[in-house]
């Protein structure tokens, strides 16, 4: 998988490759430990809405929207990506191409704001600026980096 490096945020250069990692059997299970691990330590209600920035293909946007009978957005700035997502959605899910250091949704808007794989691809100062989210928004940052499977509460 190349990458190109647009600015400050990366783009992947064939969209449908990056969505395949998700679709052998390896990635299917690496993908639903790393759902249920931000599930579970969320206690999200069914009722919850949530935004998912940085949602690239929508792979995790779709799982929430599967277990979700509120409101479920994925928000990301690459418009391939957002695309092909859109391409790929429940009737329940819906996508937004925009920026994390930019919500384009009012305060409370959503109950949870999650960020599955975005944070650990930005620097400091640029993680710092996606972490304001919502006033009123349960939150919880989840960290590829380290490889271990990690969780921490921001707030």
């Amino acid at each position: 998988m190349q990458l190109e490096e647009e600015g400050k945020t990366l783009q992947f250069e064939d969209v449908s490759k990056y969505d395949q990692r998700n679709q052998n059997p390896k990635g299917r299970w690496i993908g639903n430990c790393e759902y249920c691990l931000m599930r579970n330590s969320l206690y999200i209600d069914r009722k919850a809405s949530i935004l998912d920035v940085g949602c690239g293909t929508g792979y995790f946007t779709r799982r929430f929207a599967e277990d979700q009978d509120g409101r479920v957005v994925g928000m990301d700035p690459d418009e391939r990506m957002i695309a092909f997502a859109g391409e790929h959605a429940y009737a329940s899910d819906t996508y937004v191409v925009a920026a994390g250091e930019s919500i384009p949704f009012p305060d409370g808007s959503f109950d949870y704001v999650v960020a599955i794989t975005c944070i650990c691809k930005k620097g400091d100062a640029e993680t710092k600026e996606i972490m304001v989210v919502p006033v009123g928004t349960r939150r919880r940052r989840r960290s590829h980096l380290p490889p271990e499977l990690t969780l921490s509460s921001i707030g």
